[in-house]
């Protein structure tokens, strides 16, 4: 069986490439100009977002947040290819199962995520970016900080 941490790289990499992909096109001039104002560009910017996890819940919170991202934001790509234009208020009725769709998955994304203490990591409490204030003040440590594993 592979580990979580191996399917978490692995969901990294296939992530990356998905933005690597989205975000060569978005380059390209000619194609910038159709997709511009579209709900491909708001795909290609959510799936450059990332979370990261407690090892307590992540299976779970790995497979419910990996499927409501991409319910979320494929059918965006899909209706931004598709020429329909960010910013309306009302779109014709054959896309309203796509949108079904996005909405669930969103909904799925942020009732998975609502639940914040399983995002937290415990052990990350007596970490330096944690005890130390923002913005800092000059000349905060007189020593240097003991990191403890």
């Amino acid at each position: 069986m592979i580990s979580y941490t191996i399917r978490y790289t692995h969901q990294n990499n296939t992530s990356h490439i998905m933005r690597g992909l989205t975000g060569v096109r978005l380059s390209n001039a000619s194609l910038d100009l159709l997709l511009h104002d579209t709900y491909y560009v708001v795909g290609h910017f959510h799936f450059v977002l990332s979370f990261s996890f407690n090892t307590i819940i992540q299976k779970t919170q790995f497979n419910l947040i990996f499927i409501g991202a991409n319910l979320t934001f494929i059918p965006q790509h899909f209706l931004g290819l598709n020429g329909i234009p960010r910013r309306y208020v009302d779109y014709r009725d054959i896309y309203s199962l796509i949108h079904i769709l996005s909405s669930f998955g969103s909904l799925l994304s942020l009732t998975t995520a609502s639940n914040r203490h399983t995002i937290t990591n415990n052990r990350m409490i007596t970490s330096p970016e944690i005890l130390i204030n923002c913005p800092i003040t000059e000349h905060t440590c007189t020593q240097r900080p003991t990191l403890s594993t």
